[in-house]
């Protein structure tokens, strides 16, 4: 009798430890969760499309400046661009040879490759290998980091489906996913570094 009492009180405790998961371990499955979810993004195909772009007054201003020889061909400028993403490959090209446009095109190139490449034709999270021993909690934020007590790695909201890559070299990116016909994909896409900041909204 004692003995099945001992029997049924090992397994009762067995069943209630296999229950209570830390709070590291509800973390990891949270990130698991959000990887799973964003997968769908690796199956995008490869993207080309043609951009056309207006530099801005302050832009405009900087070119001439630069390159005052260009002046008289810089009025009510546009410049068209082709950009050709594949899964591991960025390219902007463009057919006109003004300096300018040379420099308009080192723009389009930063918003449109690393932004891009990471958030909406890849998953961020593409060939990334999560380990438990790499997530820690910073308030709201999850982060994922190998480094301990790096501020480097990604951070997941855990209230909303924003995750954010802080670099070495990049700066920070971020990106929030919504919905789209059973699909997530970003609605904005946000890039911040000391001499650049771009933003994307859907």
């Amino acid at each position: 009798m004692f003995a099945r009492f001992l029997c049924a009180l090992g397994l009762a405790l067995w069943f209630g430890g296999a229950g209570c998961a830390t709070q590291q371990q509800k973390d990891f499955q949270f990130v698991q969760s959000r990887v799973a979810q964003l997968r769908g993004l690796e199956k995008y195909p490869s993207t080309v499309c043609e951009i056309e772009t207006i530099p801005t007054p302050t832009a405009l201003a900087r070119y001439i400046q630069l390159n005052p020889k260009e002046a008289g061909q810089l009025k009510d400028v546009t410049w068209k661009f082709k950009w050709r993403q594949t899964e591991n490959h960025c390219e902007i090209s463009g057919e006109s040879k003004l300096q300018a446009a040379r420099m308009q095109k080192g723009i389009v190139e930063a918003a449109f490759c690393l932004p891009l490449q990471v958030f909406f034709i890849n998953s961020p999270f593409d060939e990334v290998v999560i380990r438990p021993e790499a997530i820690r909690r910073e308030g709201e934020l999850i982060q994922v980091s190998d480094a301990p007590g790096s501020h480097l790695g990604y951070y997941l909201d855990t209230g909303n489906t924003t995750v954010r890559t802080r670099t070495q070299s990049k700066g920070e990116l971020s990106a929030h996913y919504s919905q789209v016909d059973g699909e997530w994909l970003p609605d904005s896409i946000e890039q911040n570094t000391p001499a650049l900041k771009i933003l994307w909204m859907a």
